[in-house]
């Protein structure tokens, strides 16, 4: 009986262990979501800066919907 109650009790501890790895391994994910998403704003920002001084503030609403233009002025740009 107290063996069962001792492995019960290994068992739940194992179990919350895992979750708090688990719950650390999920915060970690969504901040380098984050950072991702803030890194593709700057990137996206720095782009719009060069068309805008390059005087071609056309291809601004382009980049948003092609993907191909965009990674070409990326590279352009050297961004």
């Amino acid at each position: 009986m107290i063996k069962r109650i001792h492995d019960k009790g290994t068992e739940l501890k194992k179990s919350r262990e895992l979750e708090a790895k688990y719950m650390k391994f999920e915060e970690l994910l969504l901040d380098k979501e984050q950072e991702g998403r803030e890194d593709g704003m700057a990137k996206m920002s720095k782009l719009i800066n060069h068309l805008l001084q390059d005087d071609q503030a056309e291809q601004i609403p382009l980049i948003t919907e092609d993907p191909e233009l965009r990674d070409r002025l990326f590279k352009k740009y050297h961004l």
